[in-house]
């Protein structure tokens, strides 16, 4: 059995029971989705978080991401977790304390869906954060379209800035959210991979990735509206050459 299999085997409070104690009932999962190899500089950061409460970590790979977010979801929501916090293996929190501070967030502002900043990998040439609005929408093609987030005033001034959208790369969520959704509707997942996809009927799903497809099931049937913490930052791991035609700079790895 792989280790990741057993995450109470990894959990950082310690989950077997000493004599004459009831075993420690973790409060957050760590949620992780990873591709492959992860680097040293994530390794060591994700080795000295503090996460703050009794937690396990829940770990998943080789399979798309939809189905990996979907699976160690419903594995966390299974343990009685309160806080669900998704973390990608590319992301890597600036503040060691980004949990704890983005759960007192949620908790003093009311706010069940939360994301820490970092940054969009994209080839523009200004940094997006990774937050948007939506603009604009096409029914027929079952499309939404979306706008980048002006966040850069608000860089140094600890704020909490409503979106429509996020990444699932350094997100809080209290659990409560999904056992809604899944009253809203239970035939529906949490998470969707829907771009290029359809439906049995030949129909095209949500042209939306995984993650943008929660926060559009969290707003319009829950109405919850998601938000940005400038407080907790996160760098966002890249891979980059410099072109032998041209001596630029080039993101690998996208399209």
């Amino acid at each position: 059995m792989a280790i990741w299999e057993t995450p109470e085997v990894l959990s950082g409070t310690g989950q077997t029971a000493t004599p004459g104690k009831q075993p420690i009932k973790a409060e957050v999962a760590i949620c992780i989705i990873y591709a492959g190899p992860v680097t040293m500089e994530w390794a060591y950061t994700f080795r000295r978080l503090n996460i703050g409460y009794p937690h396990i970590y829940l770990f998943n790979s080789n399979m798309p991401y939809d189905c990996a977010r979907e699976t160690i979801t419903r594995s966390a929501l299974a343990h009685g977790v309160k806080w669900l916090f998704f973390l990608d293996s590319d992301v890597c929190p600036v503040d060691l304390d980004a949990v704890p501070k983005l759960i007192e967030l949620s908790k003093t502002k009311k706010l069940p869906v939360l994301s820490g900043l970092y940054w969009a990998k994209k080839r523009e040439n200004h940094p997006i954060p990774c937050a948007w609005n939506k603009i604009g929408e096409d029914k027929e093609k079952n499309t939404i379209a979306y706008g980048e987030m002006p966040i850069t005033p608000y860089l140094d001034q600890n704020a909490l800035i409503p979106c429509d959208v996020a990444g699932a790369g350094c997100l809080l969520v209290d659990a409560e959210v999904f056992k809604k959704l899944d009253k809203s509707n239970p035939n529906l997942p949490f998470w969707q991979w829907g771009l290029t996809r359809k439906d049995k009927d030949g129909k095209p799903l949500q042209q939306l990735s995984e993650d943008f497809y929660f926060f559009e099931r969290c707003r319009t049937e829950l109405n919850i509206q998601a938000h940005v913490s400038t407080l907790v930052k996160a760098h966002h791991i890249c891979y980059s050459r410099k072109n032998a035609n041209n001596g630029e700079f080039e993101l690998l790895g996208l399209p």
